[in-house]
């Protein structure tokens, strides 16, 4: 497992970052509690997900970016319970920037909370995606946790080179991400899109929700 590992190298790297190895006496999982329980809780959102079904490298692939995912979306620390605390501080705020906003190329509406109007989607797909292929489904939600019904969906950062476009699906109020041309093997592709819908009553302001997506497509057909 460590074959051709530099132990200095990986030294150097720790100490850049100020990480620290901390070992546990063998057979004695329970004095490492923390991180126990969130091996627990990815193995409980795997079954949940996956159940008895065969899934290919690949599905296997994004369920586990989306079980990170939702773990990493947990709690740190206290939830305010007073509605003036705002958000509850999680680690994908930090992997992901959402504190200071000064990094990101997503911009949200004075006063509201990131977290609220921001999705990550992760997807890993085989080589040979053809045009015209459905990709993804995006369903966009208000402050509080309702489903846009009629949002209109439009790709902020896209590349001309990448090839995705974004329809409605028929009355869900859902975005279908589909491939404009055959997607290159062995690539990354990142791109950004904006569901926004315009207040229905007077005085109150539209709602707008940007995914973040994040699409792999491997070298090989499976």
């Amino acid at each position: 497992m460590v074959q051709g590992w530099s132990g200095d190298k990986l030294r150097e790297f720790c100490a850049e970052r100020g990480m620290e190895w901390k070992f546990i006496t063998p057979g004695a999982p329970h004095q490492n509690g923390c991180a126990e329980s969130l091996v627990k809780s990815c193995k409980y959102a795997l079954k949940r997900a996956i159940g008895e079904q065969t899934l290919t490298p690949f599905e296997l692939y994004t369920c586990l970016l989306e079980v990170a995912n939702l773990v990493n979306q947990r709690p740190i620390g206290r939830i305010p319970t007073d509605p003036d605390d705002g958000s509850y501080l999680s680690p994908n705020d930090m992997l992901f920037c959402r504190l200071g906003c000064a990094h990101s190329d997503v911009t949200c509406s004075p006063g509201a909370l990131y977290a609220e109007y921001l999705q990550y989607k992760f997807v890993s797909l085989p080589s040979g995606v053809e045009a015209g292929s459905d990709l993804m489904q995006l369903v966009a939600y208000d402050g509080d946790g309702r489903q846009l019904r009629s949002p209109t969906f439009t790709i902020t950062d896209n590349d001309s080179s990448y090839g995705f476009a974004i329809r409605t699906s028929d009355d869900s109020g859902r975005g279908v991400l589909y491939a404009v041309r055959g997607l290159a093997d062995s690539t990354q592709y990142r791109l950004v899109v904006v569901a926004r819908e315009e207040a229905a009553q007077e005085g109150r302001s539209a709602e707008e929700t940007s995914f973040v997506i994040y699409i792999y497509v491997s070298a090989y057909p499976f």
